[in-house]
Parts: structure tokens; sequence; C-alpha cells
């Protein structure tokens, strides 16, 4: 009969930590594949300007995988998220700067044109948003 151990409650969160990591990153790693191709896209729209990885500040303190920096508006930040429920869940709290959460799993980046209209549509709003809060016309 084969003997099991079990792990102490540190070993748990020190493993469950590495793998929400490793998940985590291979869902920014999949966003920015998308942002770089969307980039070289024709359906690029000319306000946006180019997309940056977030510094490790931006990361750590402002919640931020992406800056997006668009000619007329400034900077939009994002965070890749690995599910809807959970991009819910982040785009549901209250931040000083408005971040907002993209959902980006490995069935929506293996359709490169899904995951760009869908990149698109959530780029769109929030350029429409902020815009609307700065009070100029769309």
């Amino acid at each position: 009969m084969m003997q099991t151990q079990q792990i102490s409650r540190r070993q748990f969160r020190w493993f469950r930590n590495t793998e929400q990591f490793r998940l985590g990153r291979a869902n920014e790693d999949r966003l920015w594949k998308v942002f770089q191709e969307l980039l070289c896209s024709m359906e690029k729209p000319e306000w946006l300007k180019s997309v940056r990885r977030a510094t490790k500040h931006e990361d750590m303190h402002l919640e931020t995988d992406f800056v997006v920096e668009t000619h007329d508006i400034g900077p939009m930040f994002f965070n890749a998220k690995s599910s809807e429920y959970y991009a819910e869940k982040f785009n549901g709290y209250r931040r000083s700067r408005r971040v907002i959460a993209i959902p980006m799993d490995a069935v929506l980046a293996a359709n490169q044109q899904a995951a760009e209209d869908f990149i698109l549509k959530i780029l769109w709003q929030e350029y429409v948003d902020i815009r609307i809060l700065r009070g100029d016309s769309i």
C-alpha cells in the first residue's frame, strides 16, 4: 500500500502561487502577441500609437500589465486575466486610476482574428469612455 504525505500550508501556498504566476504570465504573453499583431494589422485604429508592457512598478503597485499609448488622449491601462469571471471581478474594484481587465485565455488566443476583434472592441470602448469623461466629441 502506497503511503501519502501531506504538504504543509506554506508548501501549498507556494505551489498555488507559483502556478498562478505561471498562468498569469502565459495570459500576458498571449495578450502581448495579440497586441503586436494588432499593431501591424490593417485594422489598427488611427488613434492607436503603441503598446508596451508595464514597468515593474506599474505591475506591482498599479496592477497594470500593458500601457496602450494613443495619439490624442494619452495612455490607457490594461491587465490580462484568465477568464471573464476574473476580469469582471477585477473591473469591479475601485482604483485611483482606471485599469481595465482583458480576459485572454488559450482558446481565444488560438483564433488570431477573433482575438484581435475582441481586443479592438475593448480598446474602443475604453477610448470612447475616456473621451466622454473628458467632454470630447466622438
